[in-house]
């Protein structure tokens, strides 16, 4: 996977940048598999996914910041994220940019996502443009520990 220039920047100025998602994946599927050109041809190249908490914990590593941007598996993220983000409290600086029309696409919803919320006592809160989280597509909101 290559970043986006914007992303490129973000990680030259990182001690650790972390480019990943936590996806239900089945095994072999077009998912989690890339199809990448080499000298002698195609090939394909299959990524490993783990959890935000897997890999904070295998790295032992104690985010203070996080941007999860996973085009409509936000609930899956956070969910994979539970320990990290009670762990870190109130020092972790957490956004997520929303794409709630994709939800329903993937068998969630805006109720399951706002359980989530609560059940790690954590608010959505709107960084501009809108009072309404659920108005606009993509837009990040902060979550902030209540």
């Amino acid at each position: 996977i290559i970043p986006r220039v914007g992303q490129q920047k973000l990680a030259a100025s990182c001690d650790v940048f972390v480019y990943l998602d936590d996806v239900q994946y089945k095994k072999r599927e077009f998912q989690n598999r890339n199809r990448i050109r080499v000298k002698a041809g195609w090939e394909w190249l299959t990524v490993p996914v783990v959890t935000i908490d897997g890999f904070c914990a295998r790295e032992r590593i104690d985010p203070d910041f996080m941007k999860i941007d996973v085009e409509g598996w936000e609930l899956a993220v956070l969910r994979g994220a539970r320990e990290t983000i009670r762990r870190r409290g109130s020092r972790l600086t957490l956004f997520v940019e929303m794409h709630p029309s994709a939800w329903p696409l993937l068998g969630t919803s805006k109720e399951e996502l706002l359980d989530e919320l609560r059940a790690q006592r954590l608010e959505p809160v709107a960084l501009g443009g809108t009072d309404d989280l659920w108005a606009v597509e993509g837009v990040a909101v902060q979550l902030r520990r209540v």
